[in-house]
């Protein structure tokens, strides 16, 4: 492992136990240049927007599965009910 890798393992941990907004703090945006510290923070930032997202995304389309799945159990229905309908006035003749 170098060097680096140790270093950004260390700071993962850290932003782990700190979380995202004291972590967010941490980047004032104030330097030219920043540390590797700092722009490892921006993408660490970044992968856990992407994991909320992902997340917000596969909750979004579960709740998309289950309004198809009562739809064409709504439709179903309805010409169960349109075929009763018909018979009903068929053999009520």
């Amino acid at each position: 492992m170098s060097a680096l890798d140790e270093r950004m393992s260390k700071w993962r941990s850290e932003f782990e136990s700190l979380g995202e907004s004291k972590v967010r703090l941490m980047d004032t945006g104030s330097q030219v240049v920043p540390d590797d510290r700092i722009v490892f923070s921006r993408i660490w930032l970044k992968e856990k927007e992407d994991e909320r997202r992902a997340l917000s995304e596969a909750g979004t389309l579960s709740i998309a599965r289950k309004a198809l799945h009562s739809s064409y159990m709504a439709n179903a229905i309805a010409i169960i009910a349109a075929i009763i309908a018909v018979l009903a006035i068929i053999l009520g003749k």
